[in-house]
């Protein structure tokens, strides 16, 4: 299947596919990824393949999925040449596309010898051996597995120093291919991980390689097959094979006679494959070349596997770095996971809220300089943080002096009232020691009062299109942020949603019965003096 973006934009991308279900969306790994649509949802919509041919479906997206200009509501028949519309781009499909969708177009591959080579792509001469040898013997099937050959898997397999990995391997690859099987030439394509086609990422010939060579010649005949059977082919003849004889004329124009090729497949995907063939003689590849060469074909397909996802875990935990300042720990690891959403809008929770926050801080900023409060806030904050983490809870925001907590979202907990309860009661516990240092070296110090609350609210991205805060927003945490003001130094109050899920585990005192602004009954509160001892049995 070939997808092409026509409008939008992205428009001009193309991506082929040959799994049997294709995902739309902005997400990095959709199928077709439409990254620039802000109105595209990151899973936008699926299409899958049945016994009776594609589907496709909406994937629950915020602006809906079009069919030929017909609302999707339901999985529906995608036909041949369909227009998908989605957001502000428009797909077109091609169930059953030619030969080159399966790589890059053959007249992009010409253009290699007039553009100079990629980057990407590695290639030398190997040996200066005469190809008119080439067919005078063969090995058998009994010799597939010679010492030579064993060594050339165990050589693949070995560790690789290289800063630049990928290439080392391709490059080992290709002087393993040669050292044992007898091509004149070699190609490996690897998938394009952005457009999802097949380009030549190492080139080899046997001979001299002069400089400005030749462009690269691959037989999309060969190389389709191979993709979409997902199986490796081995031709003796290329000019009298039945089976190829579709692609006799792309065949004869690079004058192929023998051909290998053989798909790399690793985790049920095709990342590549191996083309090897002769121009001079018939007859030069056996099946134990083929057996030798589908087998060196998984060794490299993991270990190109392995080098990418290394790569991507690299990327991550870069991404991570430079967000987890700004976001907090367990929202950024949906978001990396792929599980939150970067629109705006949220999710329905119910969620325990803390806020605590510095009793006279305005008297304090007149004590202080702007560098020494900052200073003293930092390091509270430092404090409150990894104390607010350890309980398993998220750090919302600061609001001013006041640092504001979720418990129970975006990850559903049943003990988020308890654990909030004791992080409270720990973050009291935190502040003492700091005052105690703070004292000793000669510094002010401060107290807190900390307020609980806990209730239905809606935490997800909250602003603009252009800026947005992954927050929390309702009832109970308004409630928290009275509770918080009516706290006196050192205390925690929390309300009576919350004492209702911790009065076995703590020890509290009811309070009066006071009138909060917008309830229009005073709140029942409680002030919670400690943990209880556990019983013994």
């Amino acid at each position: 299947m070939r997808l092409t973006v026509t409008d939008g934009p992205e428009a001009g991308q193309a991506f082929t596919a040959s799994q049997r279900e294709v995902s739309l969306g902005r997400r990095r790994n959709c199928t077709v990824c439409l990254h620039g649509d802000s109105h595209v949802s990151r899973l936008h919509a699926l299409l899958r393949e049945t016994d009776s041919g594609w589907t496709i479906e909406d994937a629950g997206s915020h602006n809906g999925t079009l069919l030929n200009g017909r609302p999707v509501t339901s999985a529906v028949a995608l036909p041949e040449g369909a227009e998908i519309a989605l957001g502000s781009s428009t797909v077109r499909v091609e169930l059953n596309p030619a030969d080159e969708s399966l790589m890059e177009a053959h007249h992009d591959l010409r253009e290699v010898e007039a553009t100079g080579r990629p980057q990407t792509v590695v290639e030398r001469a190997f040996g200066a051996e005469d190809a008119s040898n080439l067919g005078a013997e063969t090995t058998g099937p009994a010799d597939t597995w010679t010492p030579e050959r064993l060594a050339a898997l165990f050589a693949l397999a070995a560790p690789v120093t290289s800063a630049n990995p990928l290439e080392a391997i391709l490059e080992r690859v290709m002087d393993q291919l040669f050292a044992n099987v007898k091509a004149e030439r070699g190609y490996l394509l690897l998938e394009n991980e952005a457009t999802g086609k097949l380009a030549p990422r190492a080139v080899r010939r046997r001979g001299s390689l002069p400089e400005g060579s030749g462009p690269v010649e691959i037989s999309r005949t060969l190389v389709h097959r191979a993709v979409k059977q997902r199986r490796a082919i081995l031709t003796s003849d290329a000019a009298d094979d039945a089976s190829l004889r579709d692609g006799t004329a792309s065949l004869a124009e690079f004058g192929i006679r023998s051909a290998l090729c053989v798909p790399l497949i690793a985790d049920e995907a095709v990342l590549g494959l191996i083309l090897l063939d002769t121009q001079s003689v018939a007859d030069a590849f056996t099946e134990g070349d083929l057996e030798f060469v589908s087998v060196l074909a998984g060794v490299a397909a993991l270990r190109v596997n392995c080098i990418r996802l290394t790569a991507r875990l690299a990327h991550e935990t870069q991404l991570r770095e430079q967000l987890q300042s700004f976001v907090p720990d367990v929202p950024l690891q949906h978001l990396l996971g792929g599980r939150l959403d970067l629109e705006l809008g949220g999710e329905i929770r119910e969620a325990t809220i803390l806020q605590a926050d510095i009793r006279e801080f305005t008297a304090l900023t007149e004590r202080l300089g702007p560098r020494q409060l900052t200073a003293l806030l930092n390091e509270y904050f430092t404090a409150m943080c990894e104390v607010i983490r350890s309980h398993g809870g998220i750090v919302d925001k600061f609001v001013g002096d006041a640092v504001l907590a979720v418990f129970g979202s975006p990850v559903p907990d049943d003990g988020q009232s308890v654990k909030a309860v004791r992080c409270a009661l720990h973050m009291l516990e935190a502040l003492d020691g700091l005052r105690t240092r703070w004292q000793q070296e000669g510094r002010p110090t401060f107290e807190v009062g900390i307020g609980l609350s806990r209730g239905t609210v809606l935490h997800g991205n909250i602003g603009s299109a252009d800026i947005m805060q992954y927050s929390v927003i309702g009832d109970p945490v308004n409630t928290c942020s009275r509770l918080c003001a009516l706290a006196f130094p050192q205390e925690v109050i929390v309300s009576e949603s919350v004492f209702e899920h911790v009065w076995s585990l703590f020890h509290t005192v009811a309070r009066e019965p006071v009138a909060v602004k917008g309830k229009s009954e005073p709140m029942k509160t409680y002030r919670v003096v400690g943990e209880r001892a556990p019983k013994s049995e």
